[in-house]
């Protein structure tokens, strides 16, 4: 077995159904995984899951939403009655809400932290429980450049973001001498329908590979590399890092 093959193990997605979370889904199985599928837009996930199937992978979809704990429970178990194994799980599903500090809703406020970080924190410590119990497993959440850089009218979306870069650091602080990694990807502009209001916006769009040292946003497909190191043998003494996708973003 190659240090990237990940032939044999089982991954949970959650987002799976579009942007990030559909392209780590459909690589993590090009990379030899059996893959759960999780979104809280159930029509979303047939068609990745027949993706993962043109590639000689098995695919559960498990709909749900990820604020609910009870469900995640249920994602888990049925991950690991259904195809065997868990040993990878991503938390790709995040919302944004922008809008100025001064003015930002409170309901808003919370409803974005509920789904970008208290939702992860539960999702990798649903997963973690399970990893804990076999004595291994890789996390990996998604993050954000906004973790660790912020911007104007993020203020709900940023604070979210760094509660998930750090959660992770502490997550694999406890868990690593007991085998399981959990290691944060951060993105930086990424073309998916999450930022579609801004890449739909010729100044916008234009504003933003301007500020991007390599001049371009990425594709979807480009976090899957990061995602695939950090859940195989390549990265088994990575822990706790912070992996920046973001074309030198947060460099600068």
């Amino acid at each position: 077995m190659g240090l990237f093959d990940l032939a044999g193990r089982v991954a949970v997605v959650t987002g799976a159904g579009s942007g990030i979370g559909r392209a780590v889904a459909i690589g993590l199985a090009e990379a030899g995984a059996d893959v759960a599928l999780a979104d809280i837009n159930a029509a979303s996930l047939p068609a990745v899951a027949a993706a993962v199937g043109a590639v000689g992978r098995r695919a559960i979809s498990l709909p749900g939403d990820v604020t609910d704990e009870a469900y995640l429970g249920r994602l888990m178990a049925e991950t690991v009655a259904q195809l065997g194994s868990l040993d990878i799980a991503v938390t790709a599903a995040g919302i944004n809400v922008r809008g100025a500090s001064v003015d930002f809703a409170a309901a808003d406020y919370r409803r974005v932290l509920e789904v970008n970080l208290v939702a992860t924190f539960l999702t990798a410590r649903t997963a973690g429980r399970l990893m804990l119990e076999q004595g291994r497993g890789s996390i990996i959440t998604i993050s954000s450049i906004y973790g660790h850089v912020s911007t104007a009218n993020v203020p709900a979306y940023a604070s979210s973001k760094g509660g998930v870069s750090q959660v992770t650091r502490t997550m694999a602080l406890e868990w690593a001498a007991r085998g399981v990694r959990v290691n944060t990807v951060c993105p930086g502009y990424v073309r998916t329908p999450f930022i579609r209001p801004l890449t739909d916006d010729p100044e916008s769009l234009a504003s933003l590979e301007a500020r991007t040292p390599m001049g371009r946003l990425a594709e979807p497909e480009e976090v899957v590399g990061p995602v695939v190191f950090l859940a195989s043998d390549a990265a088994s003494y990575v822990t706790g890092t912070s992996l920046f996708v973001d074309g030198g973003w947060t460099a600068q």
